[in-house]
């Protein structure tokens, strides 16, 4: 099953509903961004995987969501490109 959230307090809400074994965030989101909504998912559970993306080019972003939340791995746009 697929859930769909408008925004980073839509999804915590649904989070809070529905247990889910993935979290697909984009970094850049209405009200809380994925970065913000990124520290409750993995309090509540920590076992749920997280895949934080962005189309912005925003390394600095990614990188502190990799360091603070035990991140362990990065795709650049260039790297995705020559995929």
């Amino acid at each position: 099953m697929v859930n769909q959230a408008a925004g980073g307090k839509e999804a915590l809400a649904s989070l809070a509903q529905v247990p889910v074994d993935v979290v697909l965030l984009d970094v850049r989101m209405p009200g809380m961004d994925g970065i913000e909504t990124l520290k409750p998912i993995k309090a509540r559970s920590p076992v749920v995987e997280v895949i934080l993306l962005t189309g912005h080019g925003a390394v600095d972003t990614a990188v502190k969501g990799l360091k603070s939340y035990q991140g362990i791995d990065m795709l650049s746009r260039s790297e995705r490109e020559s995929v």
